[in-house]
């Protein structure tokens, strides 16, 4: 009976270290508020994100600003204006999944219906001032020109728009063309003008070789690769740990062993790291020039300070990868070491716990 009340006593003292060491350290968990699908209210209007740049793409939020360069993964609120200059290409996307791919030289305007804060557009639209977009549609879209109205779901259509006249290519699926002067309905593999102030001409056929002449500019649109970064054990490490990063240039999912080229840019948006390009033998707090080859390269990081921050990969013809890392105080642990012995003393059995912070 001694004995049980013995192993009773001491299970009750085992039970009262691990519940008090279980509370060491613990925090009030924080929310996180996303910018594309979880929107905080300062961001309910965004309708749509910048998918890629192949040059310089502009925004403005009204008529009466500045001009800004865009970034990859910027997003666009509903209203907001873009342009591209000479040379440049870009693509966007809807938050429905529609992608508008937009050629040189030309102005564009964003918009959505959207009834209340937080709810889906009933309608996307592009409103083009001039110039000549590409458009993907996966939900209810439309394109408006000084000119026209198109009206689709679910196709995809190439849309020039001049002073003069607008020019329809249908590709996929069926686009209703529509103004104050009459209507036409527009079928795969055919196109249509609009000049102002006039109806929409008589739908006529066309070749697949010149659709594909006519959207031959999409092909610059996209950039021939996709920056990936991969972290060594994951996206979380402890303070002064150092660990490998991967940098891959993907092409239709794979690494491109044909790819080498350097990146334009690279480095953290904060400060608390730094880079070893000799596997850890030195560190500097400022980012190395990287260069890839055969499609890859890699650099030894550590971070330096409880944070968390975006390291960014950029080149040229290349979808920028960012990556979010976060380093922490290493947990406390503690070592509980219990003997167990019968009455007389013989029979010593030894029990130890290792505790950790949670």
């Amino acid at each position: 009976m001694k004995q049980l009340k013995l192993n009773l006593f001491l299970l009750c003292v085992a039970l009262l270290i691990v519940n008090s060491c279980s509370m060491i350290g613990t925090k009030k968990a924080e929310s996180i508020v996303g910018t594309w699908n979880g929107k905080s209210p300062q961001e309910q209007d965004i309708v749509a994100m910048v998918i890629s740049i192949n040059g310089i793409l502009e925004f403005r939020r009204t008529s009466s600003d500045d001009w800004t360069s865009a970034k990859v993964k910027d997003n666009l609120s509903n209203g907001y204006q873009l342009r591209t200059q000479t040379g440049d290409k870009a693509m966007i996307a809807y938050t429905s999944g529609t992608r508008v791919l937009i050629n040189e030289n030309t102005n564009i305007e964003i918009q959505a219906d959207i009834a209340s804060p937080g709810e889906k557009p009933s309608v996307e639209r592009t409103r083009i001032m001039i110039g000549e977009i590409y458009n993907q549609v996966k939900g209810n879209y439309e394109v408006e020109t000084p000119s026209s109205v198109a009206s689709v779901r679910g196709t995809e259509f190439n849309v020039s728009s001049t002073l003069d006249e607008d020019t329809y290519i249908g590709v996929e699926g069926i686009i209703e063309i529509m103004n104050e002067f009459g209507s036409v309905i527009l079928s795969q593999l055919q196109t249509t003008t609009v000049a102002r102030d006039q109806a929409p001409e008589d739908p006529t056929d066309i070749s697949q070789d010149e659709v594909d002449d006519a959207t031959a500019w999409t092909e610059g649109v996209e950039p021939t690769w996709k920056l990936n970064l991969i972290p060594e054990h994951g996206t979380e490490h402890p303070i002064n740990e150092a660990f490998g990063l991967s940098i891959w240039a993907l092409k239709e999912g794979s690494i491109d062993q044909d790819a080498t080229f350097a990146l334009t840019a690279f480095g953290a948006d904060a400060e608390g790291i730094e880079y070893s390009t000799d596997s850890g033998g030195t560190w500097n707090t400022s980012p190395p020039q990287i260069t890839l080859i055969s499609g890859q390269a890699i650099i030894t990081c550590r971070l330096t300070e409880e944070t968390t921050l975006n390291i960014t990969a950029e080149a040229d013809d290349s979808q920028t990868a960012t990556l979010a890392v976060t380093a922490k105080e290493p947990k406390e642990t503690k070592t509980i070491e219990m003997r167990f012995t019968n009455p007389d003393g013989e029979d010593e059995k030894t029990l130890i716990w290792e505790l950790e912070e949670k």
